[in-house]
């Protein structure tokens, strides 16, 4: 079920008193209108009545996707050390509960635990998951996408990737810059993503955190296990 309570806080721009909806919870099945407002980036977003300020407020929140069996935490706090403390609890957490519910109700329940720490993050991870795509062959297309157009544009400003799909469904990779600006877009090859769910073996990943960095990691792991097997 979806879990939501109302609270104030304060707009940061004139302090006029803003009244939002704060989930603790969001399933796609029960909520589909508030789960497509997150796809789009627009379920964080509050406007001050009085300047007509627009902001983020970025909160923890779990979203549940029980049509993919997948679930993601969002960790939000006011500190580094704070969403790791978050990060580290959510993880201890999850899997504390899920063994106490198929304990209690004799079954193995089918689910994928994510953990992300942005508004954004959590965004893309439920549009990939919700394509039905797997969120661990996308992170390794994006990382292998990411150096494809590094190598093309030597002189271009690359710093990260997210899927992304526009409102007609096209579906595509948009490239930022340091400072958060689309510096270029790919369309989604559907044959490079078949090909990596073919070439790549994903049943041994067992991390929560599926971003860039794992990507780079699996990579090279995989790299070296190929060129241990030729020796």
């Amino acid at each position: 079920m979806s879990l939501q309570r109302k609270m104030t806080i304060q707009c940061p721009k004139c302090q006029e008193t803003i009244e939002v909806s704060m989930w603790q919870s969001l399933n796609a099945h029960l909520d589909p209108e508030a789960a497509k407002r997150l796809m789009k980036g627009e379920f964080f977003m509050v406007k001050c009545p009085k300047c007509e300020f627009a902001g983020a407020f970025e909160y923890p929140l779990l979203y549940n996707d029980m049509e993919h069996h997948m679930m993601i935490q969002l960790a939000a706090g006011r500190t580094e050390d704070e969403v790791k403390e978050q990060v580290q609890a959510y993880r201890d957490g999850f899997k504390e509960t899920m063994a106490k519910v198929e304990q209690m109700a004799g079954v193995n329940f089918k689910s994928d635990f994510r953990i992300v720490t942005s508004g954004a993050d959590l965004q893309e991870k439920a549009l990939i998951v919700h394509a039905g795509f797997d969120d661990r062959a996308m992170e390794v297309m994006k990382f292998l996408l990411l150096a494809q157009v590094s190598e093309q544009n030597k002189e271009g400003n690359f710093a990260f990737v997210r899927y992304y799909e526009e409102a007609d469904g096209k579906r595509l990779f948009l490239f930022f810059d340091d400072q958060y600006q689309v510096s270029a877009t790919v369309p989604f090859d559907q044959s490079l993503y078949d090909m990596l769910k073919k070439d790549f073996d994903f049943s041994d990943v067992k991390e929560d955190t599926i971003d860039m960095n794992w990507a780079v990691q699996f990579v090279q792991k995989a790299i070296e296990a190929e060129a241990a097997k030729g020796q």
